[in-house]
């Protein structure tokens, strides 16, 4: 049950991730806290580790695209 809990969670962030950029990380400390039972500074850690995956995915797909500039 918890699996499916957290997963559910991850569901719910990565959509507010992907709507609002990194943003919506400010959701993350909240449910982690809430709906999982971390305790704050775990959930803090983990709500950053999750704005970076979302941060790293979004620059992969802009550089397949050919959107990202690496050197001026």
């Amino acid at each position: 049950m918890a699996l499916l809990l957290a997963a559910a969670v991850g569901i719910l962030l990565g959509t507010a991730l992907g709507l609002f950029g990194g943003g919506g990380g400010i959701l993350a400390v909240p449910l982690f806290v809430g709906l999982l039972g971390m305790d704050v500074d775990q959930a803090a850690t983990a709500s950053l580790v999750v704005v970076l995956f979302g941060a790293i995915g979004g620059l992969l797909s802009h550089h397949r695209a050919g959107r990202v500039r690496w050197a001026q």
